[in-house]
């Protein structure tokens, strides 16, 4: 019998897929795999870049704003008391002050960083809920007008601690600061905290405006005779700086940089940032540099004791002869806490107008393939040389020295030790000017 086969009976035609074509399927699905990765790699590098870039521009913003306000308000409520203040050359022990501790009317100190080292510095600034100048000791109770080492202290001061409702007097944990002045020739002055605040002793507050003080540490160490007791008819006058709460209170804030972050320091003690409790707070990453100069008032004096009030010449923190004052070393943080002592201008403080500052942030990716980030010594993970150019900051449109007052060229190089700018990396600069508003006033006005 002969046999036939269905033509659907394909058992004997079938056929499986061979070692080449396999091998072929496999890698036509790794080159796939690798262009499409490659496309992943080269998308995700260019957004990092645009990501890094856009952070390092919301860094520096935000940086700069925060900087700026402080700086700005450098002298607030110091201003007015500019005349008492300015005697303040020792502590209460006698001893001379430093930058960090002196009670002078200087709204902000600057410190030269040593070699390529950031810049850092600190603002000051008052924030007298009421009264706002020096008010004089009062005789305490009527009895004594010596305020004893930690004793209360009895002031007449209206307007200074009454209020509706009572809102803003002090208390044990709501203090304020204030500067005991000795004004006795002396120099003698002393950073004390008030705890409470009540009316005197057989008079009324909202009569009379007799006040008497309760100190909280640090309270005074040395005796201080009220109402005039010499014959300049000068006594013992006390300045409210405000409430102890760094926010529109008295502030002593230092800003610096460590590890490549920006951070502010709350130094509103007797001993400044010396304090332990001084602890440094970062408030933004990626800041790997500041520079501040100080923006001068060189003018003469007019015949009423004023000032132009109007910008000169920047100088830099240092005691390099910049914008040179007749009487002053230099601008030095240890020179201008000299200003009223040793034949220096008692109105030297006066002539700091402004303040110029910059900043350079960095992001937060390298690049190593781009060889504009990169010094003509160095080349990219790919060998091509760079060129990236020579910096500066306060540079101006003729880019030299001689015609940019104070320019700084930003370190770069490919040693990360004591480098700002590395290779690889992408920076921004940002630079600002800030009017010193308080001390414009305190210059303008007879002194």
């Amino acid at each position: 019998m002969i046999r036939t086969r269905h033509r659907f009976d394909l058992g004997a035609r079938q056929r499986g897929v061979g070692i080449m074509e396999t091998m072929i399927g496999i890698l036509i699905g790794l080159i796939v795999v690798v262009v499409v990765y490659n496309m992943l790699a080269v998308a995700e590098n260019y957004k990092r870049t645009a990501i890094g870039t856009a952070d390092a521009q919301i860094t520096g913003l935000v940086t700069q704003f925060m900087a700026s306000q402080d700086i700005a308000s450098g002298g607030n409520g110091l201003s007015s008391g500019y005349n008492d203040l300015i005697t303040c050359t020792k502590d209460e022990g006698g001893a001379a002050t430093s930058k960090e501790t002196t009670l002078k009317p200087i709204p902000i100190i600057i410190t030269a960083g040593t070699g390529e080292n950031p810049d850092s510095l600190i603002s000051r600034q008052g924030g007298s809920p009421h009264v706002v100048w020096p008010v004089p000791f009062r005789p305490v109770d009527a009895v004594t007008d010596t305020v004893a080492a930690g004793a209360d202290i009895q002031v007449q001061s209206p307007n200074g601690f009454m209020t509706p409702g009572k809102v803003s007097l002090p208390t044990a944990t709501h203090p304020y600061w204030a500067v005991a002045i000795a004004n006795n020739g002396t120099g003698h002055c002393g950073l004390i905290r008030i705890a409470s605040a009540a009316p005197a002793t057989a008079r009324l507050m909202d009569d009379s405006g007799e006040v008497k003080l309760t100190q909280a540490a640090p309270k005074t160490t040395i005796g201080y005779k009220g109402v005039p007791q010499n014959a300049a008819g000068t006594g013992a006058m006390l300045v409210i700086l405000g409430h102890d709460d760094g926010v529109g209170g008295a502030r002593r804030v230092r800003y610096d940089i460590a590890n490549r972050q920006l951070r502010t320091t709350n130094c509103m003690f007797a001993d400044g940032c010396a304090n332990a409790a001084a602890v440094p707070v970062p408030i933004a990453q990626n800041i790997v540099w500041m520079k501040a100069q100080y923006g001068i008032d060189t003018g003469a004096v007019a015949a009423n004791g004023t000032l132009p009030g109007r910008f000169e010449c920047w100088a830099r923190p240092t005691d390099d002869g910049d914008c040179a004052i007749a009487g002053s070393a230099g601008w030095s943080p240890d020179s201008v806490i000299k200003a009223g002592e040793g034949g220096v201008p008692a109105n030297l403080l006066n002539r700091i107008v402004a303040v110029r500052l910059a900043f350079v942030v960095r992001a937060d990716e390298p690049d190593f393939r781009d060889p504009g980030l990169f010094r003509t010594s160095a080349t990219t993970i790919d060998g091509v040389t760079g060129t990236r150019a020579d910096q500066y900051i306060f540079n101006c449109p003729d880019n030299t020295d001689a015609d940019c007052p104070n320019r700084i060229k930003i370190p770069a190089g490919a040693d990360q030790s004591g480098k700002v700018m590395e290779d690889g990396w992408r920076y921004r600069v940002y630079e600002t000017v800030i009017p010193l508003r308080n001390a414009l006033y305190a210059g303008t006005a007879p002194q």
